[in-house]
């Protein structure tokens, strides 16, 4: 074998100096990307990866949900984005605002009188004398309109079919929803409510969708929920949680189900300055000025509302909290104080403990920068923050937020969303990611569920200021990752990676991807392990890196572009280009015939048995303007029916090139995104030439004998220009080693 490969080697090295290219296919083990030599005269940082298994990777990452329409693209974003996990509101407000039978409290007037109708309920579930059904069904499948415009039923059916794991946020507030207690009095009838309005929403989210994870009050100690005191806190808390359970035992019961509740509390706005007394706290919210909010509720844990339940019964059995605006090792810190306390208040014994909103600032700090989750120090710190709490091993992970979105009034946007969404235009669609969306997507490519996390890499001597480092294995794949991020700014930072305890075969490559000011998380190249097994790279400033190891050493087969051709609109729009050299993308805002949009098709045949451990699209591309970077869009097409001698603008499949502007997301023009178009990243284009790679393999996996795709440039975020520069790609007219090409990796 050893021998068979250094005859490839050779093969190769004739192969890309442009010799011997006449062969279709070729079987390569060796970089195609050139080690990075030390551009600074300092002395490299010695990084050493182990291959010990400390525990696990998170069960679920996610994300709290944007804008989601039934018709939009953003399904397909958030495919794109590889999170497990979302976090959504079922706002009562929407879902019932006003009381589903008509008859507010149902004739409820006492503790007895409440004992018997949920008695009556629970024995009756579907009966619309008990609950409307119907009214809670239209409303399930309408789309809100709020912060987040989308279809609880959408995203659900969304999120089953997707695997994906749902937390279900129910936010009943005392605004809206008060307990008018009276004279000594209770209002049992708005407690009855309170109770009817949770069994109601569980029962339908368990029986239809398997949903186990709730959350009642989102921040009960927030300014804005300043009229809600911490005792009637409790008790909302207690009357929820015994409807909520009840629900999943009833569902369970009626339809063979073994559903657990993961009901997680208290939410608070922080971690652990809100689990303990706030006696010194200024303004006019003193509810915590005794008891704090975190240990007031793990006091309440074991306080049923009701003394029917079973002895195990608890009101919550997950600790939840949110927290901004402090550095990875920050997050991480807090993290593992908070699991202390709550083992603590919990006698000793363990619990989850889960963050269900964070990010690097919230929303009001954004409001006072310029900055965005696009910004490379934001996004990097958004890789810092994960990573860190990656380490920490939590059982669940919520990033506010998938979307930019912008609710109806607002005059802002919340720009701690990583994905841009349109605000203003239905479907309320997803115009792109931005770096920090690209270095959460990493962090899922390293630590996706079902993963051994490893020793965290050391540092051999002197450790580089503001870098971090983290590994998994995936024993299913024999793959690798180390996740490397620099928040440092100023300098680049040498490196040398020591793979040696990982046992890999020789030779071998990693895979790596790349997010920083000129690169979008796409794949920057292949890079040899030396048989030292020592890396020696060189990590820019503000920078996430992931390298993808396998185990066992990759060999290749390419697969050169079949058809490729330009399309362009305006009153070119009807002219093929199908025998140009160069492709090219352009977007114009106002004027059609300066769009340019590039087609590819692959139908690979030959190859090697088996399914490729991974697809790479190749490319070289070059931006004619000498701005930074020009990003374009790259789509794979499913059964798109088009020849290069005849596609035109016109006739060009999943696009319209012509007319109208192109200035807001809801304008950009693919269509048939999530059912025949899907997205599959974005290649960055600066003014020199540059080799720049696409991940394909999940495309190659849906339509792996013919393969399209579309190279497009879209408005990513409202009032982004579309700029008058091009983007060049060398298209199979070039001839190799330049034309496009497809490397399969066994």
């Amino acid at each position: 074998m050893a021998g068979e490969r250094s005859k490839t080697f050779a093969m190769y090295e004739r192969l890309f100096l442009g010799r011997n290219l006449r062969e279709r296919f070729f079987p390569l083990t060796l970089a195609l990307l050139a080690l990075v030599p030390f551009a600074t005269a300092g002395e490299p940082y010695r990084l050493r990866v182990s291959s010990e298994v400390v525990g696990e990777t998170p069960p679920v990452l996610g994300y709290n949900m944007g804008h989601m329409v039934p018709g939009s693209n953003s399904h397909d974003w958030f495919r794109y984005s590889e999170v497990n996990g979302f976090r959504v509101w079922s706002s009562p407000t929407h879902i019932e605002p006003r009381d589903d039978t008509g008859d507010w409290g149902d004739g409820v007037t006492s503790r007895d009188s409440f004992i018997a109708r949920r008695e009556a309920l629970r024995a009756d579930p579907l009966n619309h004398g008990f609950i409307n059904w119907p009214y809670f069904e239209e409303n399930y499948a309408s789309v809100m309109v709020g912060t987040n415009r989308l279809s609880v039923r959408n995203v659900m059916e969304y999120g089953q079919e997707r695997d994906l794991t749902p937390l279900v946020m129910i936010h009943r507030g005392v605004g809206r929803f008060p307990f008018r207690d009276s004279g000594g009095r209770k209002d049992w009838a708005a407690r009855w409510e309170t109770w009817q309005h949770f069994y109601a929403q569980a029962f339908w989210l368990a029986r239809n969708f398997g949903v186990e994870r709730f959350q009642v009050y989102n921040e009960p100690d927030h300014r804005i929920n300043l009229r809600l005191e911490q005792m009637e806190y409790i008790e909302r808390l207690r009357i929820s949680s015994d409807a909520i359970q009840a629900a999943l035992e009833d569902v369970n019961r009626k339809y063979g189900k073994s559903l657990e509740p993961r009901i997680s509390a208290p939410v608070t706005v922080a971690a652990v300055t809100m689990f303990h007394p706030r006696p010194d706290r200024e303004g006019p919210d003193q509810r915590a000025r005794e008891r704090g909010w975190g240990e007031l509720t793990m006091e309440h844990r074991r306080n049923p509302y009701f003394d029917d339940v079973g002895e195990d019964f608890t009101n919550f059995q997950v600790y939840a909290y949110q927290q901004y605006g402090r550095n990875g090792p920050g997050f991480a810190d807090q993290y593992r104080e908070m699991r202390r306390l709550v083992k603590e208040a919990n006698d000793g014994e363990p619990l989850p403990v889960i963050i269900t909103e964070f990010n690097v600032l919230a929303n009001y700090m954004f409001r006072r920068t310029e900055d965005t989750m696009h910004t490379p120090r934001r996004a990097v710190r958004l890789g810092s923050i994960l990573l860190n709490l990656v380490l920490e091993q939590p059982d669940e992970l919520y990033v506010f937020k998938f979307g930019q979105t912008q609710g109806p009034g607002d005059d802002y946007y919340r720009h701690n969303g990583n994905f841009w969404q349109e605000n203003e235009a239905p479907p309320f669609g997803t115009g792109g990611s931005t770096r920090g969306g690209e270095a959460y997507r990493l962090i899922m490519r390293a630590f996706q569920r079902d993963r051994d996390l490893l020793r965290t890499p050391e540092w051999v001597g002197a450790a580089p200021d503001e870098t971090w480092a983290g590994a998994s294995h995936d024993p299913e794949t024999g793959f690798y990752h180390l996740y490397l991020v620099t928040e440092r700014s100023a300098e680049a930072t040498p490196l040398e990676i020591d793979l040696t305890a990982l046992d890999l075969g020789s030779p071998n490559l990693a895979i790596l991807e790349e997010v920083s000011p000129v690169r979008h998380g796409a794949v920057r190249g292949l890079v040899q392990i030396p048989e030292d097994g020592v890396l020696r790279l060189e990590l820019s400033p503000e920078t996430v890196w992931l390298l993808t190891i396998p185990k066992d050493p990759f060999t290749f087969a390419l697969a050169p572009v079949t058809e490729d051709a330009v399309v362009q609109g305006g009153r070119a729009r009807n002219r093929n280009f199908g025998s140009e050299r160069t492709l090219r993308v352009a977007g114009h805002a106002t004027r059609s015939g300066d769009r340019h949009a590039s087609y590819l098709r692959f139908r690979p045949s030959d190859l090697p048995d088996g399914e490729p451990r991974r697809v790479l699209l190749r490319l070289f591309v070059r931006n004619t303007a000498e701005r930074e970077v020009f990003p374009a869009h790259v789509y794979g097409l499913r059964g798109a029916d088009w020849t290069q001698s005849t596609i035109t603008a016109e006739n060009a499949p999943n696009l319209d090139l012509h007319g109208g502007n192109m200035r807001r997301i809801a304008d950009n023009r693919v269509s048939g995104q999530g059912e025949s178009a899907f997205i599959l990243g974005t290649v960055t284009g600066v003014h020199s030439p540059q080799e720049q790679f696409i991940d394909v393999t999940w495309f190659h996996r849906k339509s792996p004998d013919d393969l399209t795709f579309l190279i497009t440039q879209e408005v990513r975020y409202p009032g982004e220009l579309i700029y008058s520069g091009q983007l060049e790609i060398l298209g199979k007219e070039a001839g190799p080693p330049h034309a496009p090409q497809l490397i399969f990796l066994y």
